[in-house]
């Protein structure tokens, strides 16, 4: 209580004892000077002090402030200023990493985190500006650090294959941890359109099914109808009311006005099929200019042809400069005669094949293999080198890459033995750039018979399906 407050409270008191009207002034405030006194005149301590009232007010204020605190604490805390996503991107299978893939959130920002080309430069491009984007390492892991927390949609290239998820992180605390993100789409249908054409030598789908794109049985081999890729009959031992012929491929696909193979991003051609006998129902020879014509323009607008072995004039008729096969096509301007490189000798084994790419070196030393008497699961020998079997009689040898070509990768050689027992150390896998799409060559298959698990060169097919 202020001072004027007890005086005027004193005056109240003392009201009776002074009249204003009846006693003479100086009586009257004598009076109110002695009851002044008699009531203290505003005590200095105690809960009158206004400073007792302010600590009163801050303890109070202190209080509510740690209520508050402890009804946000026993409510969750507040949302991570940044936050981290990490994740793992595997095979469909669900287990085999896949290294070398682009991850990115799109979008922009005054200073984007940039691609870590120096450390993975084998990672492709986003086709979009980006908010964020990085690799997947050797192990297939990745981190897109840095952001705030929101929800985002986190897209994942590698080669053919593109896929895309949800991320809620609005609320996030912390970092968000997905575990194994699968190469698929959301639908759970393949990231990619893929067609495959059967043959006599070599069996790419049994590798496709054991990636997760089909159901195999106890040998490692396809159980046909469970597959999630398009089949086409090159070798006549299908049923036609199954699965179409080879030639239907070229067909025109009346919906679009061009041929049904624009329609798949990935076309793989087995060793063996029918190119050799034009009675054999599904005949298609390579070097026919209607077929040249379209897998010409099918790989320059984006798609991947896969050959393998003796299938190689599907790459060598349509693509003369890139590949340099055993034959007279020196300079790479025309293409050599039908089946010219087929000079290989019969069941010859490469075992210390040379791997020349760090992406597939990479990929296989974290991949698991099976194959002969070997009492590990390594895919790669212990000096780096690698394994490989599946060479037919005849095999199609080639030197390697014309002088004049560019974006030819060349990922094996090994020793091998020609016909006339000449010894030369070629490549045995490659791959090369035509203008927006890719051709790949592999000189060895896969088992005919199947394989429980993957033998080292069918690792090797598996890598070229998402380079």
């Amino acid at each position: 209580m202020t001072v004027i407050q007890s005086f005027s409270l004193c005056v109240l008191k003392n009201f009776s004892f002074a009249k204003i009207g009846s006693s003479p002034k100086f009586i009257y405030l004598l009076i109110c000077m002695l009851a002044l006194s008699a009531c203290g005149g505003g005590d200095s301590s105690g809960s009158n002090d206004p400073g007792s009232n302010s600590s009163s007010s801050s303890s109070s204020s202190s209080s509510s402030s740690s209520s508050s605190s402890s009804s946000s604490s026993s409510s969750g805390s507040a949302p991570a200023t940044t936050i981290a996503v990490t994740g793992t991107i595997v095979l469909p299978d669900g287990e085999t990493p896949v290294n070398n893939a682009t991850v990115y959130i799109a979008g922009s920002s005054p200073a984007p985190v940039q691609m870590q080309k120096l450390a993975m430069p084998d990672c492709a491009e986003p086709p979009v500006s980006y908010l964020v984007s990085v690799c997947s390492d050797a192990q297939g892991n990745f981190t897109l650090a840095g952001l705030a927390p929101d929800q985002y949609e986190v897209f994942v290239i590698r080669g053919a294959f593109t896929t895309s998820f949800m991320v809620d992180a609005l609320n996030s605390q912390g970092d968000v941890a997905l575990g194994s993100v699968s190469l698929v789409a959301a639908s759970g249908a393949p990231a990619a359109n893929m067609a495959l054409v059967t043959g006599d030598y070599d069996y790419m789908e049994n590798v496709l099914a054991k990636s997760g794109f089909g159901d195999v049985d106890s040998s490692g081999v396809l159980e046909f109808g469970t597959e999630t890729f398009d089949i086409y009959d090159g070798n006549d031992s299908l049923d036609d009311l199954d699965y179409p012929n080879f030639t239907e491929l070229f067909e025109i696909d009346t919906s679009t006005g061009e041929a049904v193979i624009y329609y798949y991003d990935i076309v793989f051609i087995n060793c063996g099929t029918q190119d050799y006998d034009e009675s054999a129902d599904g005949y298609l020879a390579p070097d026919d200019p209607a077929v040249v014509t379209i897998l010409r323009d099918y790989v320059e607008r984006g798609g991947r042809l896969y050959a393998t072995d003796l299938s190689y004039d599907f790459i060598e008729q349509p693509f003369p400069e890139y590949f340099d096969f055993y034959g007279d096509d020196e300079a790479g301007i025309e293409p050599e005669l039908l089946n010219q490189a087929e000079v290989g000798l019969t069941d010859i084994i490469v075992p210390n094949a040379q791997i020349n790419d760090t992406g597939l070196s990479d990929f296989l030393e974290n991949s698991t293999c099976s194959f002969g008497d070997s009492d590990t699961n390594d895919c790669l020998n212990e000096d780096g080198s690698l394994y490989i079997e599946g060479f037919l009689a005849g095999w199609a040898v080639f030197h390697g890459a014309h002088e004049s070509a560019q974006g030819v990768v060349l990922y094996t050689e090994g020793e091998v033995v020609t016909y006339d027992d000449q010894t030369f150390v070629k490549p045995l896998t490659a791959s090369a750039e035509v203008g927006d799409g890719m051709i790949f060559y592999s000189s060895y298959h896969s088992e005919q018979n199947g394989s429980v698990g993957f033998l080292p060169q069918e690792r090797v097919m598996q890598y070229l399906i998402f380079e």
